[in-house]
């Protein structure tokens, strides 16, 4: 909404007490409304000018005076005068002509000066939310509502400078801004902050309903939310002896609110708008949340259980599993994509990398914090995340970081093969047959990840489970151990079947046992899989050298 006298009729019309009742007694609804805003408009260039900055709080009187609060010492220009450091007055009798020479070098950037409402001696409140960064408006959600749906209808600059983007989660806009492309929908609170904080586009502010940000940007970021609950460190509306209170400033308020009147008629609902307002609000406050997961057979996963209390399946179909192997579900696909995306690209898991990656065309802000939401309330409703901590972090800024305890197999695996390394003990060779069984198939297998075959990974790891499988056939083969050389290979040949030194490992095992029908039928199988191959239908020549020597040397050499 513009600042205009038309918006200033609007909010002067709508604002109510706690009572609900509309305010219609309050002087502003008459010409003069124009002459207000270019005045506060020019107050507030003036002040951008002197010191970089707008204050946090202003008081409008009926008669036009301006009182500007800050919080910090500031050196006042004319023709404000100081009342101390920290408290400026632009006096009525300043007129529009002499303010606006002095605010001629102002730069019109207050995008997210908000109208919290009006004081009982008839005063305009309003409030720089790029200061505050948050406000929050605790009652219940009959009165809660109203005021927040204004308070965020509101948000804005003067007449000529862009409005913030907005989105909403939770709750919806005011019929005055509906279609408006600064205005953009989240599927739930949660989102909305999400959007808000990662946009590049801002001054951005979130208007919420139904959830709790546990910490919020800093001050001067551009970004601020507004919600019906509380804002850690920002601004506080509540009612306390039937009066509406501003904290911390503790100062009396009628704050502005959007009566049930206001509230567009919705297609198939029948019952009456007020009544749509209360459903509405008792609903949004609910959290979904996907019921457990049925159990399902679980692996033997002993050497993941000691490291990570959650596991990103890459070697295989991917998938995200708990200590106990059972499977994280996601409401989304691109959910889990992203998942897997962050695990696979530290330490540079960033916002812009995952959009690029996950998506050919750009997408709306609004639709990557859905999906980056859906990811970290599935994955917090499996596991609990440490505390003071998320599985995926939060923050403005283009990271995106993932919990280091969250581990992939493939790193499992690498960690663990670089370890039994030239190390002939035999608990080495079981934690490598651990770490190689979480190999379920070939990395990313059922899925269309372009970006996993783009950067290499698909083929990377797929020689990730070679070497181990290579790794821990030699090592089994070393000890006597015909079966285990044959359970290990069998891994790698899964993923590449014609591979020559897995193959190699069979023929010894074969050989090993005194089996030459097993040394032709290993060959056989291997001549199968060469006849499938487009490119190559040749044996090895090192294969064809070691079968021989196999077939035609004893046993016991």
């Amino acid at each position: 909404m513009r600042w205009t006298a038309q918006s200033w009729r609007w909010t002067a019309d709508d604002m109510s007490g706690h009572t609900g009742t509309p305010r219609r007694d309050l002087p502003w609804i008459d010409d003069a409304a124009t002459r207000c805003v270019a005045r506060l408009d020019l107050a507030y260039r003036l002040a951008d000018a002197a010191v970089n900055a707008v204050p946090p709080l202003v008081f409008v009187a009926l008669d036009g005076t301006i009182d500007c609060h800050w919080f910090t010492p500031r050196r006042a220009p004319e023709p404000f005068q100081p009342v101390d450091e920290q408290r400026w007055v632009l006096p009525a009798d300043i007129d529009l002509s002499q303010l606006a020479t002095a605010a001629r070098y102002g730069q019109l950037r207050v995008h997210l000066v908000t109208h919290v409402g009006v004081t009982p001696d008839h005063r305009l409140v309003l409030a720089d939310l790029d200061h505050w960064v948050g406000l929050g408006v605790q009652a219940s959600p009959a009165e809660a509502i109203p005021v927040v749906r204004a308070l965020g209808g509101g948000v804005g600059a003067p007449p000529l400078a862009p409005q913030p983007t907005q989105w909403w989660g939770g709750l919806e806009p005011p019929p005055t801004h509906a279609g408006r492309p600064h205005v953009e929908r989240c599927d739930d609170a949660e989102s909305a902050v999400e959007a808000c904080w990662l946009t590049a586009a801002v001054p951005a502010v979130a208007v919420i309903n139904g959830w709790i940000p546990q910490q919020l940007p800093l001050p001067g970021s551009g970004r601020a939310v507004i919600t019906t609950g509380p804002a850690p460190g920002g601004l506080r509306l509540s009612i306390r002896q039937g009066q509406w209170w501003l904290d911390p400033l503790h100062v009396a308020v009628i704050p502005v609110g959007i009566e049930p009147r206001v509230v567009p008629d919705f297609p198939g609902e029948t019952q009456t708008k007020e009544q749509y307002m209360t459903t509405s609000a008792e609903s949004a406050v609910s959290v979904h949340r996907l019921t457990p997961a049925p159990a399902v057979a679980r692996r033997h996963l002993r050497l993941s259980e000691r490291s990570a209390p959650l596991m990103v399946s890459v070697l295989g179909s991917p998938r995200v599993v708990d200590q106990h192997g059972e499977p994280v579900t996601f409401e989304r696909s691109k959910a889990l994509e992203l998942v897997v995306w962050l695990a696979v690209h530290r330490p540079r898991c960033t916002r812009s990398g995952a959009r690029h990656a996950l998506w050919d065309l750009p997408i709306r802000d609004g639709t990557f914090a859905n999906i980056v939401c859906d990811a970290r309330r599935r994955l917090a409703d499996a596991v609990t995340a440490p505390a003071g901590t998320e599985w995926i972090g939060r923050g403005v800024g283009d990271e995106l970081p993932l919990h280091p305890h969250v581990i992939t197999d493939a790193d499992l695996l690498r960690t663990v093969l670089r370890s039994v390394h030239g190390n002939p003990d035999p608990l080495g060779t079981q934690h490598l047959s651990e770490a190689l069984h979480l190999a379920r198939g070939v990395p990313f297998e059922g899925t269309s990840y372009l970006w996993a075959d783009a950067e290499g990974l698909t083929s990377e790891l797929t020689m990730l489970i070679v070497q181990a499988s290579a790794a821990l056939a030699r090592r089994h083969l070393d000890a006597g151990d015909v079966d285990g050389v044959f359970d290990a290979t069998s891994v790698g040949l899964r993923v590449v079947p014609r591979h020559e030194e897995l193959v190699a490992a069979r023929l010894r095992a074969h050989h090993r046992n005194g089996d030459d029908a097993g040394v032709r039928q290993e060959w056989e199988s291997y001549e199968r899989a060469l006849a499938l191959d487009a490119f190559s239908s040749r044996p090895s020549t090192k294969l064809l050298a070691l079968r021989h020597e196999l077939l035609h040397r004893p046993v016991s050499a």
